[in-house]
């Protein structure tokens, strides 16, 4: 780009866990927050599919997210 070109944003919008618009999120980022949680059994049954060995197929080794809002 050359040094003349001009942007302009006109509109800007995010969903991140812990905040549900940009002020919130530059609260969280601000405050060093994290958002990260077990996941709830209603967003996904964990223990039906957990294993702690990250190479077992058709399981996962995860156990928390950072989640939306729904």
């Amino acid at each position: 780009m050359d040094e003349d070109t001009e942007i302009a944003v006109i509109g800007m919008g995010c969903m991140v866990p812990g905040a549900e618009n940009l002020g919130e999120f530059w609260k969280v980022l601000v405050n060093g927050e994290d958002h990260v949680q077990d996941i709830p059994l209603e967003r996904f049954n964990v223990k039906a599919f957990y294993d702690s060995d990250p190479d077992n197929p058709y399981k996962t080794n995860v156990k928390k997210a950072g989640l939306v809002k729904r």
